[in-house]
């Protein structure tokens, strides 16, 4: 009896698999003796919006491990802001922080952030910039 033919292609054929490349080995630097170049990364997008403030919280921002920076303003009266919205933040005016009027403040933590007015109601312009993902 003849013998028989195997029809099945291999699994490594079908998949495409590639030969493992052997040539590279593994590296930690420890120190470096000669200059390093570091760059920052692009930012490729961002928000931007107004919202008008009562004497409620309101989260303007969640958190977002891609938020490179937070532009706030607050266009009225004062707007007190915090980061998280607990009993040791925006639900205790004395805890927030407060963002004057007219004035731009920076923030580049990446956590929640929190905002309402002193009393009545304020407005604040939040612009926000990501980071770029890589392409």
């Amino acid at each position: 009896m003849p013998d028989s033919v195997d029809l099945q292609p291999d699994v490594e054929d079908v998949l495409q698999e590639e030969a493992p490349d052997t040539t590279t080995v593994p590296v930690c630097v420890v120190e470096s003796k000669s200059p390093l170049r570091v760059q920052q990364l692009p930012r490729k997008g961002g928000a931007t919006f107004t919202r008008t403030l009562t004497e409620t919280p309101t989260r303007l921002l969640t958190a977002d491990h891609r938020r490179a920076s937070a532009k706030l303003r607050a266009l009225g009266l004062d707007a007190p802001v915090a980061y998280s919205f607990n009993r040791a933040s925006a639900q205790d005016l004395s805890t927030m922080s407060e963002l004057p009027g007219l004035e731009t403040e920076t923030v580049t933590a990446t956590v929640e952030l929190w905002a309402r007015a002193v009393t009545g109601t304020t407005r604040v312009s939040v612009t926000a910039e990501t980071w770029a993902e890589g392409e």
